[in-house]
């Protein structure tokens, strides 16, 4: 199979398994010739995999996976959507500027630390399903990465409080008691 271009790759600056040099070195040794760093709700890895792309001939298209968040009476969820953009808008202030107040809006230390109080009131010692022996903590989440995912969440719990796959998806899953969406609340 001769693939051209993979235009949706996330990197540990999100929830993908290599950083971005590494994302472009493997694109590289598969005959890839295009890919698209659009981590979720970040650009800080892009910098790296345009490096990366022009060192090993991979053209690397600047991109981000921004989650958008809708909040209905009748309706909470999320929209993944792809934005791609030109290496020239790295450099732009105003792009990066505003682009950074957008994401932040539904991520970041304010959904970590209430995603951690959440799972806490319902599966710490002392919640209402207690199965973590000991408080989930902010510092514990954050030190994973600069931009956390629910990933992250998972490898805490199984590395720190010993949970299996089975009650990571119990924690942090979609349909959870403990379970908060991330994203830019949008009205539409």
């Amino acid at each position: 199979m001769d693939i051209k271009s993979d235009l949706h790759l996330h990197t540990t600056f999100s929830d993908g398994e290599f950083t971005p040099r590494e994302t472009v070195r493997r694109a590289e040794a598969l005959g890839i010739r295009q890919i698209a760093v659009t981590d979720h709700d970040t650009i800080a890895g892009v910098g790296e995999a345009l490096a990366a792309g022009e060192e090993h001939g991979v053209s690397v298209v600047p991109g981000i996976e921004v989650t958008l968040r809708f909040v209905r009476e009748y309706f909470v969820g999320s929209l993944h959507l792809l934005v791609y953009f030109s290496d020239e808008l790295l450099s732009s202030r105003e792009f990066t500027g505003e682009l950074g107040s957008i994401v932040s809006r539904g991520r970041g230390t304010g959904l970590v630390r209430a995603r951690v109080e959440r799972i806490n009131e319902e599966f710490g010692p002392g919640g209402r399903e207690p199965l973590l022996s000991s408080p989930l903590t902010v510092e514990s989440i954050t030190s994973m990465a600069p931009n956390v995912s629910r990933r992250h969440f998972a490898r805490v719990l199984t590395t720190e409080h010993g949970l299996t796959p089975g009650q990571v998806t119990m924690l942090i899953g979609n349909s959870s008691p403990a379970y908060l969406p991330r994203g830019s609340t949008w009205s539409c």
